[in-house]
């Protein structure tokens, strides 16, 4: 499904009068597209080429009218549509934009702020999407094939697995508490700020419940290389969970991190081996 089209139909359908204006840099899959309605307030225009991915985009939309209730600063999906040929959906466009360089310590310190917030937040909306049962299946049991695909790559990424297995070594069987919603793919790439704070947490589409030390690990992995801001989210994770969840959530990314690298055309494989590496290294201290 094209922009052009997704368009055409969101217009027949709300009897509106949105015009395709730019596409927003950086982003996977289909990619993000500003776009003006009649009044010249600008929207995010969104597509994907799974029908069945519109379950994803009403889990998030529902994820965002009860973030709105907690002054969290997340897209509202003002419409939402699939055909055979894809989904599609609107969200408003969030103000700010990304941390210049590092993101500093009070940046951060607003985002975990709202990573807080997320607490005891399970809505039955969400409960499509379990991350807890699905982080455990990828890490003991081979969920996705991302340890396979990373042994069969090289003799670095199957090394890697032997490190991350070495990690994990008698976890299997921890129990992750399932109270929180967990956006899933937190990373500082997922946060627009204003000054020292967040404007916007975006891309929901894989929201769901679980343990909010998912999130966490994901924006400590995210910021592997930036060590001040990257030790500040290890020590909130430190003081809300425990070693055995954290060094699980970071196997868990550290092999679909991989693995999306190996798969993606272009993607920089030796950089995330080596990122998974020194990962590996300070989570092997805690």
């Amino acid at each position: 499904m094209t922009p052009e089209e997704a368009l055409e139909l969101i217009n027949a359908s709300e009897h509106t009068t949105y015009t395709l204006n730019a596409r927003y840099s950086g982003g996977e899959d289909q990619g993000a597209f500003q776009v003006i309605g009649g009044d010249g307030a600008p929207a995010v225009l969104k597509t994907s080429r799974n029908p069945q991915w519109i379950s994803q985009i009403q889990r998030a939309q529902a994820a965002g009218k009860h973030l709105a209730t907690l002054n969290y600063p997340a897209p509202t999906y003002t419409v939402v549509g699939s055909t055979d040929r894809g989904t599609y959906w609107l969200e408003n466009e969030m103000p700010g934009g990304p941390a210049i360089g590092a993101p500093t310590a009070g940046q951060i310190t607003d985002l975990l702020r709202l990573i807080e917030l997320q607490k005891g937040q399970l809505i039955s909306e969400v409960q499509g999407q379990d991350w807890c049962w699905y982080l455990a299946n990828v890490v003991f049991r081979g969920e996705d094939g991302h340890v396979r695909v990373l042994m069969k790559f090289s003799p670095q990424t199957s090394a890697l697995v032997a490190s991350i297995e070495g990690l994990v070594a008698g976890l299997d069987g921890k129990i992750l508490p399932k109270t929180d919603l967990v956006h899933g793919e937190m990373g500082i790439g997922q946060v627009l700020f204003t000054g020292q704070s967040v404007s916007a947490v975006l891309d929901w589409d894989q929201v769901g419940y679980g343990d909010r030390t998912i999130d966490l690990v994901g924006l400590w992995y995210s910021l592997i290389d930036a060590p001040e801001p990257r030790d500040l989210v290890m020590k909130q994770l430190l003081a809300i969970s425990d070693p055995q969840a954290i060094k699980i959530c970071a196997a868990a990314k550290m092999l679909a991190v991989v693995a999306w690298h190996i798969n993606k055309v272009g993607g920089d494989v030796d950089a995330v081996v080596a990122q998974s590496s020194t990962a590996i290294e300070l989570l092997r201290q805690i």
